[in-house]
């Protein structure tokens, strides 16, 4: 095993972590036991947090973009979805974040449960921050980078996210094809979407709005948003975004998840539409 391979999983191997976080370890985690990340996801999970001191954040930030780097630095991807890994992203080249997009992109395909629940977790994690997701910020360093259609938008939250998709008919390439990669996967997991869901958190937990729907298919607490965003029950921020991301979605087919999967048969044989 490599150097940073070892240890990855426990906490007590990650000494900037220990120093800046000793506080908000016993704050936030002070019942959870080291090792198989059990920590670190726990700090993770909080980083947000008022009480999060920033030297804290800073260290969890930086081991965030360590193990969203390389699937090989995060031991419980690495334990979870060797098969799936393998089987289903075998061919693409390792390093810089491309193997753990690969599942993330893939999520719905992968065989093992234990697997589908890891990349789960470093999905919202590369979907969160332009910071954590290396494929994105490379391909798109010159949109993000001085001089850029992006450049100055503050890196946390999904706001250069959200910038690129609100100018993505702008964006070269490469930058386009991350971005819109990124919008699909997004459409197919609120829990993928930041800043949808920081504006919708009261209909997203509403039992009469969409929080019954937290549970179900892919694409559907998406759908739920779109269906009743009209409601008076919505609040203004949440309607707003939600409209923004529908505007997006209709113009694609591949981030139309809930009509792909309801209409999969006939958009196969009467608009040959392959879904891969």
């Amino acid at each position: 095993a490599s150097s940073g391979q070892v240890g990855a999983d426990d906490v007590r191997f990650h000494e900037p972590v220990v120093r800046a976080c000793s506080a908000e370890r016993r704050k936030f985690c002070h019942d959870t036991p080291a090792g198989d990340a059990r920590v670190l996801s726990c700090l993770a999970e909080h980083s947000s947090h008022p009480e999060m001191g920033p030297s804290c954040a800073a260290a969890i930030s930086h081991y965030q973009a360590v193990a969203s780097s390389d699937f090989r630095l995060d031991a419980r991807v690495l334990r979870a979805c060797r098969s799936d890994i393998i089987e289903k992203c075998g061919n693409v080249t390792l390093g810089g974040g491309k193997v753990l997009n690969c599942l993330v992109s893939k999520e719905e395909e992968l065989a093992s449960a234990e697997c589908r629940r890891e990349v789960h977790r470093v999905g919202e994690t590369v979907t969160s921050d332009v910071r954590l997701n290396q494929p994105v910020r490379e391909s798109c360093a010159a949109e993000i980078g001085e001089g850029g259609v992006c450049a100055g938008v503050p890196p946390g939250g999904g706001a250069v996210f959200e910038c690129l998709k609100g100018n993505f008919t702008r964006l070269a390439g490469g930058c386009a094809l991350s971005v819109r990669g990124l919008m699909q996967v997004q459409a197919r997991d609120v829990h993928y979407h930041r800043p949808l869901r920081a504006a919708c958190s009261e209909e997203l937990e509403s039992k009469e709005l969409c929080g019954a729907d937290a549970h179900h298919e892919p694409g559907e607490q998406m759908r739920c948003l779109m269906t009743k965003r009209d409601d008076p029950k919505f609040t203004p921020r949440c309607r707003r975004i939600v409209v923004f991301t529908l505007r997006r979605q209709v113009g694609d087919i591949h981030q139309m998840v809930s009509l792909k999967r309801s209409c999969a048969d006939d958009l196969a044989t009467l608009c040959k539409y392959d879904p891969r």
